[in-house]
């Protein structure tokens, strides 16, 4: 479905409850939204990370200079890990953050987040660490 029948607000579910992506029209059960935009991400590598790590640092103990680019690089590491999908890549964390609207698109829990297209795979059902060889096979063209 297009990325126009939903919109981006701020959740009612409870007092600490953030911002997610509301359905503005009817959507089909199964309809994947913003399919062709949400392969549009930002991505954070862990040795961007590791250096904005080791810059964030270096900022707490420099004065003026310092200052400037800890505020800076604070923007930084609070919009990746408010809004980014943190996962190990080698050992070493990563995030992606998507580009667009479906940022605010919360995940399931519960049996409700599936992986891929296929929806008989959920994060109750795998154990990622030994993937069904399906789930594998497609996953290796966005690769």
């Amino acid at each position: 479905i297009p990325i126009s029948h939903v919109e981006a607000r701020k959740s009612t579910v409870g007092e600490y409850a953030g911002r997610g992506l509301f359905a503005s029209q009817d959507i089909p059960k199964d309809a994947m939204i913003d399919i062709n935009g949400s392969v549009k991400a930002f991505h954070v590598p862990p040795s961007t990370g590791f250096v904005i790590t080791k810059l964030y640092d270096w900022g707490n103990g420099n004065s003026d200079e310092g200052t400037f680019v800890k505020e800076g690089l604070s923007c930084v590491r609070t919009f990746v890990e408010g809004y980014g999908y943190c996962a190990t890549l080698l050992g070493k964390k990563h995030y992606t953050i998507d580009s667009g609207i479906t940022t605010f698109c919360n995940h399931g829990c519960n049996g409700t987040y599936n992986y891929g297209d296929d929806n008989n795979f959920t994060e109750l059902n795998i154990d990622l660490d030994y993937a069904p060889e399906a789930l594998l096979n497609k996953a290796s063209v966005f690769s």
